[in-house]
């Protein structure tokens, strides 16, 4: 009865365990190929025979399609939207929680909760980020083009070597302006519990918004010229007041214009007054060639001013449009450290005189003296032309930080030949993803090999790619539409000069003047030629009135 007993109660075991053991060693080898979402626990080891058995017949999920089915992305679709996320990085257009919620929506064809972004922000902290970012001018994005850098510095050392510049002898000149009773956001200590009550709204400042420009130049040999101001003034007059504090000493300029900026006869006049006379001596009394770096700006690039640098030995070089934030030193290392000093030397004057004290021009230079010397510092400048790479030139410094590095070209694929339905919708739309699961399984059966699971992701992100592109497109699509109704403005006088696309760098050679004065000319007989025709044109609409003014009499007449 014993040994009986024992075969009873053994032998079910025995079956049990006979019959478990492929059911077993069959989910574990499904299960390996995928990854796991989690190291295994005692809680996954120990699974129940019935889990077993319905795991089996596929009556129940593995947690890993169980968390993609109830996902709004699949993972194939997260991994194609950070790609995405980092191509419009790349151009310089970072998309925000919105805009992500937006290309979500375009993929599955469902709206994303309010804080979906912020979780997937949080889901793939490793490769991408959520922060606040300053405004960036899309023209500088657009001039941030490895090719156009590149040209400006080939010219550049090309030039350098036929003309063997000292660097006593290259400058860069700008200008720069103020709002002269504001000031920069800077860091403050403060009562809290005032701030908190919301009684303290900001830090006092002046507010005069009076503009006042500086136009200043520095050389590769880590000097300064003296600066030059220009004072906003109807008149065209300098008055004593405004430079009370001006000692005999001090090396500065003063000017005027009714808007405080510069225009094309103070711009002749800095070139003659200021930059020669600072600079001819240094030049050999004008014999050695000079380099003088700037921007396009129309103040520089007009026929009288660069006949007077043509005359006087100075070779102009206008950098591409846009690129100043760059390729000048004054913006790379100079002004900005300036507009900081000036807004601590207007702090410092709103303390002393506890706000009493109204900024006016007459208090101006008194602020902007001791900046502009902290500023223009020989450290400043000089790390300003190393950061460029000008000087020593090295084009490396800056080709390297641009995102439009050429790329290798690639083998060119053979072209896929196009079914009857291609370019036409799919049978299965944006938000029916999961009919695509579906589909493959049904094919391949419900246990997914590798080869089953990269078939599925291939789908997924095709899909994902087209219905990106499909958004893509109707946004450029938008664009178009725009752009044709604007009207195209005139070009600039030396635009052609610039090449085909009239942005590239330019060096204005003797060949280069001669050319320009033939622009010019050609110029000014192309609009005398259409003021000519304007001008016949009414005369014949006259004179058509009046003949038609006198058939009617005529006709009155009979």
């Amino acid at each position: 009865m014993h040994a009986s007993a024992h075969e009873l109660i053994s032998t079910p075991e025995r079956d049990i365990s006979t019959t478990m053991t492929p059911i077993r060693s069959e989910i574990v080898a499904s299960e390996s190929e995928m990854l796991p979402l989690s190291d295994p626990d005692e809680s996954t080891n120990q699974l129940h025979r019935t889990t077993l058995l319905r795991h089996a017949k596929g009556e129940i999920q593995s947690r890993n399609d169980y968390r993609e089915h109830c996902s709004l992305l699949s993972p194939a679709q997260k991994k194609r939207l950070l790609e995405y996320i980092n191509e419009l990085t790349c151009r310089g257009l970072p998309p925000n929680s919105q805009n992500v919620r937006t290309f979500a929506y375009n993929i599955c064809g469902k709206w994303p909760g309010k804080n979906w972004a912020s979780r997937f922000v949080r889901d793939n902290q490793d490769s991408i980020t959520s922060q606040y970012l300053v405004g960036f001018d899309i023209a500088h994005k657009k001039a941030d083009n490895w090719w156009l850098i590149d040209h400006f510095f080939g010219i550049l050392q090309e030039k350098w070597k036929k003309y063997d510049y000292a660097p006593y002898n290259v400058y860069n000149v700008d200008e720069k302006g103020f709002l002269m009773g504001m000031l920069k956001k800077t860091r403050r200590i403060f009562t809290k519990a005032w701030y908190e009550q919301g009684k303290l709204r900001g830090a006092a400042q002046d507010g005069n918004r009076t503009w006042i420009t500086l136009i200043a130049c520095v050389c590769a040999d880590r000097t300064s010229l003296p600066p030059a101001l220009i004072y906003p003034a109807t008149s065209g007059d300098i008055q004593d007041a405004w430079l009370d504090d001006y000692q005999p000493d001090d090396e500065c300029y003063f000017t005027s214009s009714p808007s405080g900026w510069t225009n094309n006869e103070l711009a002749l006049n800095w070139l003659t007054r200021v930059f020669d006379r600072a600079t001819k001596r240094k030049a050999s009394n004008g014999h050695e060639p000079r380099l003088l770096l700037l921007d396009g700006h129309g103040s520089h690039m007009n026929m009288d001013f660069l006949e007077r640098c043509h005359k006087h030995n100075i070779h102009v070089c206008a950098y591409p449009p846009h690129t100043t934030h760059r390729l000048q030193p004054l913006d790379v290392s100079v002004f900005a450290p300036l507009a900081t000093y000036y807004s601590q030397e207007l702090d410092n004057y709103i303390q002393v005189t506890q706000g009493l004290c109204k900024m006016n021009k007459a208090q101006f230079y008194k602020l902007f003296k001791p900046a502009f010397e902290k500023a223009f510092s020989e450290k400043n400048i000089l790390s300003g032309w190393k950061q460029i790479g000008q000087y020593p030139l090295n084009p490396l410094l800056v080709l390297d930080q641009l995102s439009t590095k050429p790329k290798p070209l690639e083998a060119p694929q053979e072209d896929r030949p196009l079914s009857k339905d291609s370019g036409s919708h799919s049978s299965i739309s944006f938000s029916d993803w999961r009919k695509i699961n579906r589909v493959v399984k049904d094919a391949v059966g419900d246990v997914l090999g590798y080869e089953g699971r990269r078939l599925l992701d291939l789908c997924h992100r095709l899909h994902t790619e087209n219905a990106l592109l499909r958004a893509e497109i109707k946004g450029l699509n938008e664009a178009v539409r725009i752009e044709k109704k604007r009207k195209k403005p005139k070009k600039a006088l030396f635009t052609e000069l610039r090449g085909e696309e009239g942005n590239a760098a330019i060096f204005f050679s003797p060949a280069k003047i001669s050319a320009a004065h033939k622009l010019q000319a050609q110029k000014a007989r192309e609009e005398e030629e259409a003021l000519a025709r304007k001008e016949q044109d009414k005369l014949e609409r006259q004179q058509r009135k009046e003949e038609r003014a006198e058939l009617k009499r005529a006709a009155a007449i009979a």
